[in-house]
């Protein structure tokens, strides 16, 4: 094989390797619902979240990942609801996945102002990939002018439906949150052929703290929030594991983000190739009820920022008044305490 081959080879290995596991969001906040299953109805009101992620956009054909979702919080019963669809696009073989979910949620009051938040999440899936927009063997000529025809055989798109059951809880107070969810927990099986492609449980475990930086006693109205959130979190799913370290700096209604993303010189997956992964830069906008974010995933792997060109993710929220819109919100009570977490 020549030279110049052998790093499309190694991307196409990579690529090839991220299919067994589920699209990332840089920023999880912005995707509470599917980050873990007890954040459905974590607000004071109804929410509804979109977020839309272009993961490499430099290669041809990037991963595109989109999410939207809907939760409400039923506080009479100590109950939260939502629903969550997300889609994913990967590959030149147009690897499509879309699953649709109902999360539900319950509010547990435990001693010294804490808060423990279970969740359950049902999701029905499908996953589809166009073979004819694949490349096979026995099409590989370099002295062809036009592309070979191939001998395989196979309808024009595969799909595979399955269902899908995942659990995760928070535990919270007004200044510190811990969380934990697994997903996948039946492992369904979605493989395109007559093989099997069992989906690894993945598992999520984040927590952070926010730092007042204006001193309670003298905040009004008319004072801008300004506080500083140190976060974690660290997620496996299969032989893959990654960690997310970063802050958030809020000068309301402005927010600045810095992350890190990757297990430097602990674990590698291969000799040579650390876990790197890339450094993420945020910008946020949040209102009362309003929020939008963009960030920028700089490349530090061996998957050059010049080839890649990096990760664009943007995500918006809104937070609908308690009784629905046009009406005044009701007086926020003390046990009415919500996750002091991001909002990105």
């Amino acid at each position: 094989m020549k030279k110049k081959y052998i790093p499309f080879l190694f991307f196409f290995m990579i690529v090839s390797s991220l299919f067994a596991q589920d699209p990332q969001f840089t920023q999880f906040y912005a995707a509470p619902l599917y980050l873990n299953p007890g954040f459905a109805g974590a607000t004071l009101q109804s929410r509804a979240v979109f977020n839309g992620r272009a993961q490499w956009a430099g290669i041809s054909k990037p991963f595109v990942t989109y999410a939207a979702s809907f939760d409400y919080n039923f506080d009479k019963f100590k109950s939260g609801l939502g629903v969550l669809a997300v889609f994913d696009k990967a590959g030149t073989g147009s690897l499509t996945s879309s699953a649709f979910s109902a999360i539900y949620s319950y509010k547990v009051n435990l001693p010294y102002k804490w808060t423990f938040r279970p969740g359950l999440q049902f999701t029905y899936g499908s996953r589809s990939l166009d073979y004819y927009k694949l490349t096979f063997g026995d099409q590989l000529d370099l002295n062809a002018s036009v592309p070979l025809s191939t001998s395989e055989t196979f309808d024009r798109t595969q799909r595979i439906n399955y269902f899908d059951f995942s659990a995760g809880g928070i535990l919270h107070n007004d200044k510190f949150w811990f969380g934990i969810s697994a997903h996948h927990l039946n492992r369904p099986d979605e493989s395109l052929n007559n093989g099997k492609s069992i989906v690894p449980t993945k598992f999520n475990i984040l927590g952070g703290v926010k730092i007042d930086l204006v001193n309670s006693v003298y905040k009004s109205r008319k004072t801008r929030e300004q506080s500083i959130t140190p976060t974690f979190m660290y997620k496996f799913q299969g032989k893959y594991d990654q960690l997310d370290l970063g802050f958030y700096y809020n000068y309301t209604p402005l927010v600045i983000g810095l992350w890190y993303r990757g297990i430097p010189a602990i674990k590698k997956y291969a000799p040579g190739y650390g876990n790197n992964d890339a450094i993420a830069i945020l910008l946020g906008f949040r209102q009362e009820d309003f929020t939008i974010g963009y960030s920028y995933d700089l490349t530090i792997s061996k998957l050059s920022p010049t080839n890649t060109t990096g990760s664009h993710e943007i995500s918006i929220s809104y937070v609908f008044e308690k009784g629905g819109l046009g009406n005044r919100k009701r007086k926020i009570r003390r046990k009415d305490m919500v996750i002091p977490c991001p909002k990105f």
